[in-house]
């Protein structure tokens, strides 16, 4: 796994599963097989085959439910629920099922390692304001806590509405605590550390902070280690500097990296960055094999659809364009205003004002704060139809 080389370490956990499967010690060998089918599991995964990985890993969260005193296996739990993200299939039932199977077999005590998962779960169905609470329950394991405290940072950055009102601290403030909280325990820890505060002073309006995150994404880019992530920052810091070509530049490097997990979102990132990029730089093809090449490791990639809802509005592809808006509320945070306004000014366009009423009204339900947002575009609706 090391190395990189999927296939091997495939066929030997195989190898393993088969030689454990008719041992005389059941405990070593439950142990062992295991520990094999967690190693082949995320083998299958890390080489982009999810579906297969999907499987492998919902049979170990099954075997873990069944086995009374073993405890669920929530490492499995946790990689299952990132895997439906990716296939786009979070919100068919069977993660909400499994959660609910845990909390039932738990009773009143939430483990740190169901928070987790739960949290993710409420995150990647676009629930930030729960999944902080969930993930907030976490922050304190051994095990979880850097990992949730990692996760509410990046909540903070890219949800600037999770506070900010009179008697709370604003999103970056939460930010920054979060961080202090954090207790790295290796270099990989370490350099995350890094990489989180230096995007929370590149999000700030203070110059002096934007610009020691800008020499310090500068260093960190020479590091094999921090070398995406960095980029990334780097890249964003030029686009506030309104030097579109400088970040151009720095993206196009990353544009054909291969995908890791580990770097997967911030990679993915810099993917997207680079294709809004071309979008504005009248080059929509290279921008759609871009976007394309994201939801081939990510289908719940809300921003794809956005960018790709944007290049067929341009084009005069409405109907695409009302679709890819579509899909990208579907997959984005339920509190997001920007989405459903484009969405229902796309529709009122096209002379389809019931429809773009009723998504007015579907973002009012979901959230009655951006109603102002939407307000105008319905009068505009309801008057046009009345006409």
């Amino acid at each position: 796994m090391q190395i990189n080389d999927w296939k091997s370490c495939e066929s030997l956990c195989s190898q393993l599963l088969n030689n454990n499967s008719d041992a005389g010690d059941a405990t070593s060998a439950g142990s062992t097989a295991t520990t094999a089918r967690l190693m082949l599991a995320d083998a299958t995964f890390r080489r982009g085959d999810f579906q297969t990985a999907s499987d492998h890993f919902a049979s170990i969260v099954s075997s873990s439910q069944e086995q009374a005193g073993q405890g669920m296996n929530f490492t499995a739990l946790a990689r299952y629920i990132e895997i439906q993200r990716r296939l786009a299939t979070l919100n068919e039932g069977r993660v909400a099922e499994m959660l609910d199977k845990v909390c039932r077999g738990v009773g009143g005590v939430r483990p740190p390692g169901y928070c987790y998962c739960q949290g993710l779960f409420e995150w990647y169905s676009g629930n930030p304001l729960v999944a902080l609470g969930w993930f907030n329950k976490a922050k304190h394991d051994l095990e979880w806590g850097q990992q949730s405290l990692h996760n509410m940072v990046e909540i903070c950055l890219a949800n600037p509405e999770v506070a900010g009102s009179t008697i709370k601290p604003s999103a970056l403030e939460m930010a920054e605590n979060f961080i202090k909280e954090m207790n790295p325990c290796s270099l990989e820890e370490e350099w995350s550390c890094k990489l989180l505060s230096n995007f929370i002073r590149c999000a700030s309006q203070d110059r002096i902070e934007f610009e020691m995150a800008l020499n310090e994404f500068t260093r960190l880019a020479q590091n094999e280690g921090t070398r995406v992530g960095a980029s990334l920052g780097l890249a964003k810091c030029y686009v506030q500097q309104n030097q579109s070509s400088r970040a151009r530049n720095i993206l196009k490097i990353l544009a054909k990296t291969p995908w890791t997990f580990e770097e997967a979102d911030y990679l993915e990132s810099c993917w997207l960055l680079l294709a809004e990029l071309l979008i504005q730089d009248s080059r929509p093809d290279r921008a759609v094999n871009l976007i394309q090449h994201t939801l081939s490791y990510n289908k719940s990639s809300a921003k794809s659809y956005e960018l790709l809802a944007n290049i067929a509005e341009s084009r005069d592809e409405l109907d695409s364009a009302v679709n890819y808006y579509n899909q990208a509320l579907r997959h984005g945070v339920s509190s997001e205003p920007g989405l459903s306004v484009k969405l229902a000014s796309l529709l009122l366009r096209m002379r389809r004002y019931g429809d773009a009423m009723d998504v007015c009204m579907s973002a009012r339900r979901k959230d009655p704060n951006t109603w102002q947002a939407h307000r105008t575009l319905y009068e505009r609706a309801m008057t046009s139809l009345k006409t």
